[in-house]
This record gives C-alpha cells, structure tokens and sequence, in this order.
C-alpha cells in the first residue's frame, strides 16, 4: 500500500500541474482576445469604418512607440533620482 501511494503522489502532482498550466493558458488566451476586441472596437469607433489589418497594424505599432516614450522619460527621472541618491543629495525622494 505504501508503495502505490509513493508512485501515485507524483502522478496526481503531474496531472494538477497539468490542468494548472491548461487554465493559465485559456485564461491569457481569453485576456488576449478581450484587448484584441476592444482594440478593434476602439479603432472602428474612430475611423469610422472596420479596420483593416493595416490600420491595426499602425495602431499596435504606435501604441508600442507611446509606452516606449513614457518608460524612457520614466527611466530618465530615475537615473536623476538614482544620481542625486548617489550624489549625496538629501533631496533624492
């Protein structure tokens, strides 16, 4: 009897982690079709008309450049904070 549940343990282990990794899956899969919605929502709102592969293309790729502009001016506020703190400034907060 020990010995069926030292092998069963790891087996019930696998099949959790198994149906975990599943649900996690469908949960991002679902959460990506939500944004990808909405997005196309968003764009035929302010066209006017269904947007083309085109259109969602420029939008994702302008929606990239816009968070990377707002991390670089974040970025650059920290490494001035980072430089006084370094610096010696009581100010750094």
């Amino acid at each position: 009897m020990a010995q069926l549940m030292d092998n069963l343990i790891p087996v019930l282990q696998a099949c959790v982690l198994s149906a975990v990794m599943r649900i996690g899956s469908t949960i991002r899969r679902e959460l990506m079709r939500a944004i990808a919605a909405r997005e196309r929502e968003q764009l035929t709102k302010a066209l006017g008309h269904e947007p083309d592969d085109e259109n969602l293309e420029d939008y994702r790729q302008l929606s990239r450049e816009q968070t990377s502009e707002q991390k670089a001016c974040q970025r650059e506020e920290d490494r001035k904070k980072i430089r006084r703190l370094i610096e010696g400034d009581s100010d750094a907060a």
